[in-house]
């Protein structure tokens, strides 16, 4: 009853925030107030200089986000979170499971069971000026920026600096929850486990004195500094205008929790709200230089229980990030050894710059695209301001690897995304030959690219960075250089709102917006105004009925281009099936003459089927882009989205949970379903047993101690590892004799040989040293010179005789060789077991391993 009692304690989150934006408390909120939408109960307290205290008492932990419009912020503030407590997340009536909600414990953590936060527009301030950071674009952990008192250690919150919010966000708190899944243990097998929210997370004490003890609330408290006001805070734009942010009278200071290396920040945000082009927090000051390894500061995210890979992640390089992971019955557990991460570590949407690089189709239906840093950004942008880079956001791990080299890797799913598509889109399905290939390298290779995507590492292969899956994407289809592109320029183009990490993932990722807005910037030779659309009636086509589309030129002083915004949410019925988790995609190509620019573009509003008359059951009759884009104007378009959606997907939308929960369901199970379906041709069964070959091959001086370590036989070796998985790799290790003359215990000189073989199991832990155990069998030839017989040491060298080895050692070193190869020092010492005559051995090996790069999926 005791112990029930104190994890039952129920969750309270204070909210501190600098009363020039609200100096006094709602009135009825000055005493504990049940909220009558069922999100917990609130109260405010009045704290003196200027500061409000929020307390959430149970807040609602049954929707992936869920607005608290009672609490607003405005730019100036600063706030600060903290939090502790328990969900209880069982569905069993008679019996409690009680999860964390900053850190949670237990099975299935790495994907579920986490408290989540949005603050639109919160920053952090850095040696004096603002930052961008995930948790002021869209939901994230709530333990990424709040301080606990938990029970293994108390964590320091991140101070947070009010800006401007995204676009069409209502500034005020959100918190959510990451549901809970089915444990049996063969839905992780099998990769089936469906999300599923808390029914009864706050269970009654069972008898009337069971009380909580005070010190396992959860509390989260946002306080506001009066050194930091509307009127002093550095903005990301005013960042951009002057680094020195100093001349806006801001103090230098650092946030009260220090940033970890591979925590992302950001000068400023894209038109969306979104981080623009982010970099590693110790990578900042780095220009377009990639110097962070995976290896050195994350030490490859070991799992907390290496023996169970669903435990939760070890990461000491972040504290933003969540996790994908795969099914276990699946071709990712080709990833480099046991007990470290086999799947997507994944921060925030982010968006970028840059030029592209055609790869292929990979074998699981994936676009593989590489975005590279322009050099020449004032000539392709001309009156634009910096696009950023991509250096600081790679990591040196991958940089061995030509195929990741100064990339960012850009991947989605076809048979989400180009299937469904209109024209140039179609051409890029499915795996394909080395002319087409040659023919979609040619078309795309080099050209401008504007990318929005998931930023993650895909830590199956060398933890690259990516954008996985991409959001948005649009292709400047001619070159800067061409000179026509100002008054012919194509842009290939789409734009979606949810989509998948591939098949070394589960989960379903969100846009969390209501729409998207490109920011195009205008060629070399156009005339500032906003340019004509030369094809307006075939632009864009969706699988939703009743979208818009509208065009416009940027006001921003610093920029020369148009702004090409779509919205997913013109009508209610077309709010509700977003807020439900339906995927809902834009795609087609536009057609832009800058040479005839105006400052306002007349046109012609298209006539689309009024989506709002059309029943909700209707809005997507198939996946495929049939139906039309309307364009109309801009303020049209913003008008309708705050009259038919006010609110960001996911709020508190009637029956939205459980639809929401259906859709994460419906295309979890859409996504092993394609999973399921490999692609049996001969180039791609090839190509895979070609990357489970030799990836890991090593060379060995051998000693062989036998006849009770009197004899030393030396010999030289090699291994490869056929296999790489979690649980190990699989080898195979030869290693021919060499003649030499020993002596007998009766005084007989010999000439004898040793050769052995095996293969086996090699099981690689996570230490610093590279620690291993390996056991394997095999045989081993033994020969000698006449006379053996007789000898009492050598009379079974003859012939072969199966073995059992079982030992370890150490592997240090990661050095980076050329072409991708990694190498390491591995020293081993094993006991070998002769079966067949009960003979002993003590193997030593010493040799250097090679780890050579694998193709990427």
């Amino acid at each position: 009853m005791g112990v029930i009692a104190k994890r039952l304690c129920i969750l309270f989150f204070v909210i501190s925030t600098d009363t020039m934006a609200q100096s006094r408390c709602p009135e009825k909120y000055l005493s504990p107030h049940v909220d009558e939408n069922g999100n917990g109960i609130l109260q405010c307290k009045e704290l003196g200089d200027d500061k409000l205290q929020w307390i959430i008492d149970q807040p609602q932990v049954g929707k992936t986000l869920t607005e608290y419009p009672q609490i607003t912020f405005e730019k100036g503030q600063t706030v600060i979170v903290s939090a502790s407590g328990s969900v209880n997340v069982s569905h069993d009536k008679h019996r409690t499971d009680w999860r964390d909600y900053i850190n949670p414990e237990g099975g299935g953590v790495d994907r579920h069971f986490h408290g989540l936060i949005w603050i639109p527009g919160a920053r952090i301030m850095q040696d004096g000026r603002l930052l961008a950071v995930p948790v002021g674009t869209v939901p994230v952990r709530i333990g990424s920026v709040a301080g606990s008192t938990g029970k293994k250690e108390t964590t320091e919150p991140e101070e947070l600096i009010i800006d401007e919010p995204p676009p069409g966000i209502v500034p005020t708190l959100r918190l959510g929850y990451e549901g809970a899944i089915d444990r049996h243990a063969w839905c992780y097998l099998q990769g089936t486990c469906r999300t599923d929210y808390p029914s009864d997370p706050y269970p009654k004490p069972e008898t009337s004195d069971n009380k909580c003890d005070r010190n396992a609330k959860v509390v989260v408290t946002i306080a506001t500094y009066p050194a930091h006001t509307s009127d002093t805070a550095v903005s990301s734009a005013e960042v951009e205008k002057d680094p020195q942010a100093s001349s806006y009278g801001v103090p230098a200071s650092n946030p009260a929790r220090t940033l970890k290396p591979f925590d992302v920040v950001s000068n400023r945000v894209d038109e969306n709200g979104f981080l623009f082009a982010p970099q590693w927090f110790n990578t900042r000051t780095s220009g377009d230089i990639t110097t962070l390894g995976i290896s050195d500061e994350c030490e490859n995210f070991p799992y907390k229980r290496w023996w169970n890979i669903y435990h939760g992640t070890y990461s000491p390089c972040t504290q933003q990030a969540s996790y994908d992971v795969p099914k276990i019955l699946t071709e990712c557990l080709l990833a480099p050894g046991f007990g470290q991460f086999h799947g997507h570590v994944n921060w925030a949407p982010a968006t970028f710059v840059g030029k592209l690089e055609f790869q292929d189709v990979s074998a699981d239906k994936d676009v593989d695209l590489q975005l590279q840093t322009i050099a020449d950004r004032i000539i392709r942008f001309p009156g634009n301001k910096d696009f950023g880079k991509i250096g600081p956001i790679l990591t040196k791990d991958s940089q061995g690897s030509a195929e990741y080299k100064n990339s960012l890797w850009l991947e989605f799913a076809t048979y989400e995304t180009t299937r469904n598509f209109q024209p140039p889109w179609k051409t890029i399905m499915f795996p394909i030959g080395s002319k087409a290939l040659k023919d979609l390298k040619k078309e795309y290779d080099n050209k401008t690219a504007i990318v929005t995507g998931l930023l993650d590492l895909d830590c199956v292969h060398e933890c690259h960075t990516e954008l996985h899956p991409v959001f948005a994407m649009a292709i400047r289809k001619k070159s800067e250089s061409e000179p026509d592109v100002a008054s012919n320029d194509s842009w290939a183009i789409f734009v979606r709102n949810a989509g998948n990490e591939g098949d070394c993932s589960l989960d379903e990722h969100y846009l969390d917006r209501n729409g998207y807005t490109f920011f195009l910037p205008a060629p070399p030779g156009a005339v500032r105004g906003t340019p004509t659309v030369t094809h307006p009636n075939d632009a864009f086509r969706s699988n939703e009925v009743g979208l818009t589309w509208s065009l416009e030129r940027s006001t921003d002083p610093r920029s020369n281009g148009v702004l090409l915004k779509f919205s997913f949410t013109p009508t209610e019925p077309a709010c509700r099936l977003i807020h439900k988790g339906e995927m809902v995609h834009v795609s087609g190509e536009l057609h832009l003459d800058w040479k005839n620019a105006s400052s306002s573009e007349a046109f012609q509003p298209c006539e689309a089927p009024n989506g709002a008359d059309t029943p909700e059951s209707e809005l997507i009759a198939a996946q495929s882009d049939k139906n039309e884009v309307c364009r109309i104007d801009r303020a049209t378009q913003e008008k309708l989205e705050r009259e038919n959606c006010t609110i960001s997907p996911h709020d508190n939308v009637l029956g939205a949970s459980d639809d929401f929960e259906k859709s994460q369901n419906e295309w979890s199970a859409f996504h092993r379903q394609r999973q399921n379906r490999p692609d049996l041709s001969l180039p791609t069964i090839a190509s895979q047993l070609g990357d489970l070959l030799g990836s890991d091959i090593g060379l060995f001086e051998e000693a062989l101690l036998y006849n009770k370590t009197s004899q030393i036989q030396p010999n030289f070796g090699g291994r490869v590892g056929i296999i790489q998985t979690p649980l190990g790799s699989v080898e195979i290790d030869g290693a021919p004799g060499f003649s030499r003359t020993v002596k007998s215990t009766n005084g007989q000189n010999l000439s004898v040989k040793i050769s052995d073989w095996m293969a086996g199991l090699k099981v690689q832990f996570n230490q610093q040293l590279g620690m291993f155990v390996e056991a394997k069998g095999g045989e081993i030839y033994r020969s000698a010179s006449s006379g053996y017989a007789s000898t009492p040491d050598f009379n079974n060298f003859h012939g072969h005789d199966p073995i059992f080895l079982a030992g370890g050692g150490i592997q240090p070193g990661a050095n980076v060789l050329a072409k991708g190869t990694k190498i390491t020092l591995r020293i081993s010492v094993d006991y070998m077991r002769i079966t067949g005559t009960g003979e002993n051995m003590v193997r030593i090996t010493i040799g250097p391993q090679f780890q050579i790069h694998r193709r990427s999926e």
